[in-house]
């Protein structure tokens, strides 16, 4: 979507566009008044209002998103709370007959996935944690060459003033 960055517009400018549309198809003498360099009005007015209603569907899918998320949150909060019900007891019923983790592999891997999601995020910590060292190790090495290849800096000459004690000629 970075192509379109700058074409959408601002508020103002979406709050004025029907009344362009308005004025636009009012506008008489567009031609003479705008000379014949103009888009055609017929041109203008039709893009402004596909541009209109691509907002207003916009604006609707928009709505429809933030209601089908609420839904979808609000079921899968019903179904976690029953799956959290069931969980216990399928645990102790596998305890007891470890055959039927192969006879509901489903619902094993349901109650075995915070343990594999926590598995993961500390493989990924340690990544992390290794690349960081590396780019440390990397920065501090690449820090210690530049220290190294810089020149000395020359010692401020020493002046050195011969003076009598006694004063001067």
């Amino acid at each position: 979507m970075r192509q379109f960055s700058g074409c959408y517009p601002h508020k103002s400018e979406l709050a004025a566009a029907p009344g362009v549309v308005t004025d636009l198809v009012k506008f008489v003498d567009y031609g003479v008044t705008l000379g014949t360099s103009a888009p055609p009005v017929a041109a203008v007015t039709a893009a402004i209002n596909v541009a209109l209603q691509w907002r207003a569907m916009r604006d609707s899918t928009e709505t429809w998103d933030t209601y089908v998320r609420a839904e979808d949150a609000m079921a899968w909060q019903a179904a976690m709370t029953y799956l959290g019900d069931i969980k216990p007891l399928f645990l102790i019923a596998v305890s007891k007959n470890p055959s039927l983790v192969m006879t509901y592999p489903w619902l094993a891997q349901m109650f075995d996935a915070p343990k594999v999601s926590a598995r993961q995020a500390k493989v990924t910590r340690k990544k992390n944690a290794k690349a960081a060292a590396a780019s440390a190790a990397a920065a501090a090495k690449t820090t210690a060459e530049a220290a190294s290849a810089a020149p000395v800096a020359a010692a401020a000459p020493t002046v050195l003033v011969n003076a009598q004690a006694g004063g001067s000629k």
